[in-house]
């Protein structure tokens, strides 16, 4: 009985890989592989060509060549040819397609060429769009820090910490007891008419003993009642 060699062992290792990448189960994930693979593609493409009519409109309009930032070309898209090539040909072989990354060589290779003769090549609408992004940004960025301000304006207060006069929020803002004032005497007038002098002077006094004793006592607000068990 023979035995069989390494190059028949990885040949059955590989089939069994096919198939169990060829499971229905990865039907999703392949199909999710061939529409960002397509998609990259064609955005390769896409992006090619609009570099080619940026380049050919700056050169009719400057009658200059056109300058370091359209120089360099992007990876050409990949063929039909090798788009046919079947899941299981990409695995057996050892070797995945790669799809194009533009996380770091096209990225640092796009930044590298935005330099001061980019920007002072740019048209009057790609100014108007940089300069509206820009706005946006800054509307975005306020409104964050406003969402942010509210938020800790929501906090929770645990209930010993809250004292007589409610929950004190904190805040920057001068405080405005003239504008108070003003306020409480309208209401006032609106709610008692002739006797609205006397009902306040009475209520300044109230207020005052209050908080003489609150002071001078200065009580719990949360009862404090002892657990024995």
């Amino acid at each position: 009985m023979g035995m069989t060699g390494p190059k028949s062992q990885s040949k059955y290792q590989l089939s069994e890989w096919a198939e169990w990448m060829e499971h229905p189960q990865y039907g999703y994930f392949w199909s999710t592989y061939t529409n960002a693979h397509k998609w990259m593609n064609n955005h390769f493409k896409n992006q090619n060509v609009v570099r080619q009519a940026v380049e050919s409109a700056r050169i009719a309009q400057n009658g200059s060549s056109p300058g370091r930032a359209l120089r360099r070309k992007l990876p050409r898209p990949e063929s039909k040819q090798k788009k046919k090539k079947s899941k299981r040909e990409l695995h057996i072989n050892g070797t995945v397609e790669a799809v194009p990354s533009t996380s770091n060589s096209v990225l640092d290779e796009q930044a590298e060429t935005m330099d001061s003769d980019t920007i002072d090549e740019m048209s009057a609408e790609m100014k108007a769009f940089m300069l509206q992004t820009i706005q946006h940004r800054q509307q975005r960025d306020a409104a964050r820090a406003i969402e942010k301000e509210a938020r800790q304006e929501d906090d929770y207060i645990s209930a010993d910490k809250i004292g007589v006069h409610g929950i004190q929020k904190k805040t920057t803002e001068t405080p405005n007891e003239r504008e108070k004032e003003i306020k409480k005497r309208e209401e006032a007038k609106k709610l008692y008419g002739l006797n609205a002098e006397k009902i306040l002077a009475m209520e300044a006094v109230l207020d005052m003993g209050f908080q003489t004793e609150y002071t001078a006592k200065k009580p719990s607000m949360w009862p404090n009642i002892p657990l024995r068990l």
